[in-house]
């Protein structure tokens, strides 16, 4: 299996938003809300995160997960002794000790 990182660029956002949004979709589907109204919830969710972390640790390093070049996660990394998987799913099955030897 074969896993990389690649930093962030802004042609990621739908794909950035995809992934946020595919993590919370358990938790979406128990809302009695339209469709509509789910993406404008995850929209605004993922802009606060995304916001949020950007403020907080401007030096940090942004990277999309890549699983055999096929984006499955997101990766932010504030620092050399921290680091946030903001997956609580992958799009795609992955060993996360795989990703461990990655960093």
């Amino acid at each position: 299996m074969s896993i990389t990182l690649r930093d962030t660029n802004p042609e990621d956002e739908a794909l950035l938003f995809k992934l946020y949004a595919s993590s919370r979709a358990e938790e979406m589907a128990l809302v009695p809300w339209t469709d509509e109204q789910r993406e404008a919830f995850l929209r605004m969710q993922f802009t606060a995160q995304d916001s949020y972390y950007r403020e907080k640790f401007p030096d940090a390093d942004y990277k999309v997960i890549l699983m055999k070049e096929t984006p499955v996660g997101r990766l932010y990394i504030p620092g050399p002794f921290l680091c946030l998987l903001l997956r609580r799913k992958f799009i795609y099955p992955i060993n996360c000790r795989s990703l461990a030897r990655h960093r």
